[in-house]
């Protein structure tokens, strides 16, 4: 073999071998272990865990279906789903839990087909539409669906059921307390413009108060609005010294007329372990009904012969 085709020999037997080499060390097709999988992402852990607030306007959640793996399907998925709260007492049962389905006035569902389109990996979001409105705090409510089939693609049982849960609600409040007129049945003994005067009460200002002789009977304040006020919440926020005058036992009214009073809240017993420490009350006032007068009797303080509080508010959700 003349030198020139032995080269050509060994340049051809070269290439070969590198062929060889790297169609043995080809990898093979990456495909993922849930490669045509038809699911419910929002089966996933807590995710249909419910944050709704306790507001007038509706809100929205939705749910759909997914394509799992790598790839992308090549025709459109049809998935189909119901609502199933025939589940929530074997769940409960399971769980040690108290849900109840949610009241069907509250809630509206689009519909419960929803189609993953060709080389996409996501369905069309079918959306609830939730109304809080005239909701209870304390409730635990659940809305179980389920995806009960697939035209395509491989159904994921273990992923085919999300429990929308709304375990508590938020609320979102605004101070109506600058809106109305503070009158009170005790006043300061300096008068109200002392620096302990009633004004205080209601200054915003948590490092100024309201001190009085204490009477056992009839002590407490109105506050009067121009126009019927909605409130929901009130805070009460202790004096700077001696618990002995904190409020312990009282209640709210609520009234059109000054005359007629509907009892909005009965509170007896309670302690303000802190100085100037704010407490939260929730009014049962869960129609919404709006007052021109707002009235709290204090019934009972901690022992002492003066009554002091720093603040009172009241509050409306929206």
């Amino acid at each position: 073999m003349n030198t020139h085709h032995k080269t050509l020999f060994l340049l051809a037997s070269a290439l070969g071998l590198a062929l060889a080499i790297s169609s043995c060390n080809k990898p093979d097709p990456i495909i993922s272990k849930r490669e045509g999988n038809i699911y419910m992402p929002q089966a996933y852990g807590d995710v249909s865990t419910l944050k709704l607030y306790l507001i007038d306007s509706p809100q929205t959640v939705a749910f759909g279906a997914a394509y799992g793996g790598l790839n992308y399907p090549s025709r459109d998925i049809k998935v189909d789903f119901k609502l199933d709260t025939t589940l929530i007492a074997a769940y409960n049962a399971q769980y040690n839990t108290s849900y109840v389905p949610l009241p069907a006035s509250n809630f509206q569902i689009s519909g419960f087909s929803a189609t993953i389109k060709a080389g996409t990996s996501s369905s069309t979001s079918l959306p609830i539409t939730i109304q809080t409105k005239g909701l209870p705090f304390g409730v635990r409510y659940m809305l179980p669906i389920v995806m009960t089939g697939v035209s395509s693609g491989i159904y994921d049982s273990s992923l085919s059921l999300a429990y929308f849960k709304i375990d508590s609600l938020y609320t979102r409040e605004r101070d109506i307390t600058d809106k109305g007129t503070l009158s009170v049945t005790y006043e300061n003994d300096g008068g109200s413009g002392a620096g302990e005067g009633s004004p205080k009460l209601v200054d915003g200002d948590i490092d100024t108060k309201y001190l009085a002789g204490w009477r056992s009977s009839g002590f407490g304040w109105t506050m009067q609005f121009a126009t019927a006020q909605v409130a929901n919440t009130y805070t009460f926020t202790s004096g700077n010294d001696a618990d002995g005058r904190d409020p312990k036992d009282w209640n709210l009214l609520g009234s059109n007329d000054g005359v007629t009073w509907d009892t909005l809240d009965v509170r007896t017993g309670e302690t303000f372990p802190s100085r100037n420490q704010t407490v939260h009350f929730i009014t049962n006032n869960n129609a919404n009904k709006a007052y021109i007068y707002y009235r709290v009797n204090i019934t009972a303080n901690n022992g002492d012969g003066l009554f002091q509080q720093s603040e009172f508010r009241l509050l409306q959700y929206y």
